[in-house]
């Protein structure tokens, strides 16, 4: 083996340990796809991210099978939830394969989850998609300046 094989050595068995480590999950975790409202993306699996007030992020799940195969077919339409609604307004398509949250102007952090069978057959397999969101200031719109007004002293008399 040369060691240009090592770094795809490493991977194939990083993926079969987490094959393996995935068999006994009752809910596995799925990356979450999140394009945010300046262009930026981001793909990963418990993902976290920062949210200005005055921003709004679109997530979408990428389903793949254990090998790395793309997925169309689940057993159920995805449910999408956020843990403190107070922070941020979801949105989810029709289909569930979609959701906006929008900040509703109030900083904290809230979870957002999406949840879904991923057996198409008569099983029920959860697996679960998880996005960490931190609301924090929108961009400075404003500016007050605050004034402390002071005695002046007296000039000191001149010598004649």
């Amino acid at each position: 083996m040369s060691c240009n094989d090592h770094p795809q050595k490493v991977s194939q068995l990083l993926k079969s340990i987490a094959n393996l480590l995935e068999c006994d999950c009752k809910k596995r975790k799925i990356p979450l796809i999140a394009k945010f409202s300046n262009g930026v993306t981001v793909k990963g699996v418990d993902m976290a991210a920062i949210l200005r007030i005055d921003q709004k992020v679109t997530l979408t799940p990428g389903f793949q099978d254990a090998s790395g195969n793309p997925v169309t077919e689940l057993g159920s339409v995805p449910v999408w939830t956020i843990s403190d609604p107070t922070l941020g307004t979801l949105q989810v398509s029709e289909d569930g394969m979609s959701a906006v949250v929008t900040s509703t102007g109030v900083i904290g952090t809230a979870q957002v989850n999406m949840t879904v069978d991923s057996d198409p057959d008569d099983d029920v397999e959860e697996i679960v998609g998880t996005l960490d969101l931190e609301f924090k200031a929108g961009k400075a719109r404003f500016v007050s300046l605050n004034a402390v007004v002071s005695d002046v002293e007296p000039p000191a008399p001149e010598n004649p």
